[in-house]
């Protein structure tokens, strides 16, 4: 998986164990972050639900980009 992070736009790769599903989605079909209770809203960019089932996504700047500012990334 590659994902941009960061002002500078910096890519970077992820490997995962096991992708489990994967959902297309538009905007318009999302809720404010802060519709999710018990989730730290600077961590989520929105929340969605399939078939009645919550699922919510990641804000990828806000949990990487500490990570990759205080280090270099290897």
């Amino acid at each position: 998986m590659l994902l941009q992070v960061g002002a500078a736009r910096k890519t970077i790769g992820l490997t995962v164990d096991e992708v489990i599903d994967m959902l297309a989605v538009s905007g318009d079909t999302l809720e404010r972050r802060e519709a999710l209770p018990g989730l730290d809203p600077r961590l989520v960019r929105a929340v969605g639900r399939r078939s009645g089932v919550p699922f919510v996504v990641l804000d990828t700047d806000a949990l990487l980009g500490p990570i990759l500012t205080t280090r270099e990334a290897v």
